[in-house]
């Protein structure tokens, strides 16, 4: 600051500040050579607090430049694993939701497997090939941790009673059950027919239909995001090894990538496909029952409802009030409530 730059109508200190670091652990030349270490002895550190061997993972998982846990911090981690039941499931999750979430997580995943299959027990029912193509695909998935935990555990029955466990919000397993289950969803429609389920707008839209309840959740989104990641490893296995990979879609037409395109084209167009983007609702429904004097209840609206946007879906009526309320009257007369 130039002296004669001070406002003398202000009272103006100048202060010059050394700073000295003192590093008694060696801390910059770990930082300098990528490396994860305890300070002082690690079979200690752990021993105080068996939640940082989770940390020390998380770190790994999650640090850029790709930071290695150092030799004896890694032997102290394996040794002293079993302390982690101590630890409340609370503070595991905490460090797990990171670490999943983590650039390096594929890496970490596989080099510490046993140290999660302790903690996630469900994990040992897949199979080698299966554990390695499921981490493998947390390399393709977004930064989304449903959708990265649904990755992990695709192919597990009973992933809620873990998630449970873990301790995940009522949301979290609600909406990564909901994810799962969309891939049996499209496996039971798959047995029931040879034809692609998925490969035209109307199909993606049928289904979108059938997770309305999950708006917010975009659960049909994560669950082809989840399938654009399972796939991607899928085809890069094929290409390295010019043979069928250990995993790959069913024989049928589908295109996770070709979804994810059609996704993106119908929200973004704002296409209709809930029953909340009709342009009537329930009460018109209601005026038209009245108005007829016919008997009515909640079901057969939601049964008139329903009947309006498959067929807008089909592209067999526009989503116009005045087309719906005339199509919606017609069904009402026709008796084609149930």
């Amino acid at each position: 600051m130039q002296k004669d730059s001070i406002d003398s109508k202000k009272n103006t200190e100048i202060i010059e500040v050394e700073v000295e670091i003192f590093d008694y652990f060696n801390g910059l030349q770990d930082l300098q050579e990528k490396k994860i270490k305890c300070v002082g002895d690690a079979f200690e550190r752990f021993s105080e607090d068996a939640l940082r061997i989770l940390r020390a993972l998380r770190f790994a998982a999650t640090l850029p430049n790709n930071f290695a846990i150092e030799s004896s911090t890694k032997m102290a981690i394996f040794e002293l694993k079993n302390l982690l039941k101590h630890i409340s499931k609370e503070r595991i999750n905490a460090e797990i939701s990171r670490l999943i979430l983590g650039k390096n997580v594929t890496q970490i995943l596989s080099e510490f497997k046993e140290i999660f299959l302790q903690e996630m027990p469900i994990l040992s029912s897949l199979s080698d090939s299966e554990f390695k193509r499921n981490i493998t695909a947390l390399n393709y998935a977004p930064n989304d941790l449903e959708v990265r935990l649904s990755v992990l555990f695709f192919g597990l029955e009973n992933v809620s009673k873990t998630l449970k466990s873990l301790k995940f919000s009522r949301k979290n397993i609600a909406n990564i059950t909901a994810i799962l289950g969309v891939e049996k969803v499209i496996e039971s429609s798959l047995k029931s027919s040879l034809d692609s389920i998925i490969l035209d707008k109307k199909s993606l839209k049928k289904l979108l239909l059938k997770y309305e309840k999950y708006p917010h959740a975009n659960i049909v989104l994560k669950w082809i995001e989840m399938r654009v990641a399972l796939d991607s490893v899928a085809l890069k296995s094929s290409l390295d090894s010019k043979k069928s990979s250990n995993f790959k879609p069913k024989k049928h037409n589908l295109d996770s990538k070709k979804m994810l395109d059609l996704y993106s084209e119908i929200t973004s167009k704002n296409e209709c496909f809930y029953i909340s983007h009709l342009a009537i609702n329930g009460s018109d429904i209601l005026g038209l029952f009245r108005a007829l004097n016919v008997e009515f209840n909640g079901s057969k609206i939601g049964q008139i409802l329903n009947i309006l946007i498959v067929e807008i879906i089909e592209e067999k009526l526009q989503n116009n009030k005045e087309i719906l309320l005339k199509r919606a009257r017609e069904i009402i007369e026709s008796n084609l409530m149930q």
